[in-house]
């Protein structure tokens, strides 16, 4: 077996695999530029690509994980099992003795994608269980002035467009790219932001915008060539390929400094940008927050498998960072977004440049 450890967001996983190319395609997913020091809680996860079926068990519950996924749970009186029902990518069957400790037994064609969602899922349950709120949002670490940008909006508002062109052109780096979680968190009940690792997915405009007429064919990244032809609008690149093509780095946390809710502009209006408070922050915020979180719904990699708890709600939010609502067209307010965004913030925040 080839070992590595994956940290993000505060969470050490130490991952055994022998099958070095299903090794590598989960490093590449989880590849950090900047990791939040130490790590408050350490699961093991041990691929196993060669090893039979285990035998069916005492069944125990169904438990829901993506989407309308499910898993069979079963226990011999030692080890608990989870065996994947329909809709998932292959067959597999995970294993725990304590709910710390995890082998994947799965054949090699599906290994790298349920790995990595395993992995996934063990990060979110945990930043969750502590209090987070899940947000369909981006967020990006700015290395001008410091400070952590929390972007908030509907699918197609440019989330992961401007997050991704920011950490590039600002030489930053990206803290999530579609979902975020959000918590306050130590002491002086600072507010921090903590992205789920899953490929960054970009559109032709947004690629070109960041490396011009040279963009990679899709069949060569990664999760591209495992999923066929099942993504065929944007370009799904992995940690590594965006900080290899795209030459951005990911942060797995950050603080926040501020919180932007994006709208999409109309094809003649113009970029604006106004800060917002109150209750209006509140029910601008509100739309966004994924209480009720229809892809991954429910805390399943745990004993006792139920909704995660209730997080910071829009109210707390709005009153606790200084909110701005953007209505933008990323096809036409590239790069002069940039400048006056910053220049939002810097004036807001009285940061120096």
């Amino acid at each position: 077996m080839t070992s590595a450890v994956i940290r993000w967001g505060g969470v050490g996983i130490e991952l055994e695999c022998a099958d070095t190319a299903v090794l590598s395609y989960i490093a590449g997913q989880h590849y950090c530029v900047i990791e939040v020091p130490g790590s408050d809680a350490s699961f093991r996860l041990r691929v196993d690509t060669a090893a039979p079926a285990t035998p069916a068990a005492d069944f125990v519950d169904e438990r829901r994980s993506f989407g309308d996924w499910t898993y069979r749970h079963e226990f011999d009186g030692e080890v608990h099992t989870l065996r994947s029902g329909a809709g998932h990518e292959a067959p597999h069957q995970l294993l725990t003795p304590d709910w710390r400790s995890w082998t994947l037994r799965v054949g090699s064609a599906g290994a790298g994608v349920i790995a990595c969602r395993v992995i996934r899922e063990l990060i979110r349950e945990h930043v969750l269980s502590a209090g987070a709120q899940m947000c369909h949002g981006s967020g990006v670490l700015l290395n001008t002035n410091g400070a952590g940008l929390l972007f908030l909006g509907d699918s197609g508002a440019g989330k992961t467009t401007l997050a991704t062109v920011l950490a590039a052109r600002q030489r930053g780096w990206t803290v999530a790219t579609d979902r975020v979680m959000v918590a306050r968190s130590g002491a002086a009940g600072e507010w921090w932001m903590t992205g789920i690792p899953t490929t960054t997915r970009l559109g032709e405009g947004a690629l070109r915008a960041l490396i011009g007429e040279i963009i990679p064919e899709r069949r060569s990244l990664a999760r591209q060539a495992v999923d066929g032809g099942a993504i065929r609008d944007k370009w799904p690149f992995s940690n590594l390929e965006a900080a290899s093509w795209l030459r951005v780095g990911f942060a797995s946390a950050s603080p926040i400094a501020a919180l932007v809710v994006l709208g999409r502009a109309g094809p003649e209006a113009p970029l604006e940008i106004t800060r917002i408070s109150g209750d209006d922050a509140a029910a601008a915020i509100t739309p966004h927050l994924l209480g009720d979180d229809r892809d991954s719904p429910t805390m399943w990699l745990r004993p006792d498998a139920g909704i995660p708890p209730a997080g910071p709600q829009g109210a707390d939010l709005a009153g606790g960072l200084p909110c701005f609502r953007m209505s933008w067209s990323p096809a036409r307010h590239f790069p002069v977004v940039e400048e006056r965004l910053i220049d939002a913030m810097d004036q807001s925040l009285q940061l120096a440049t």
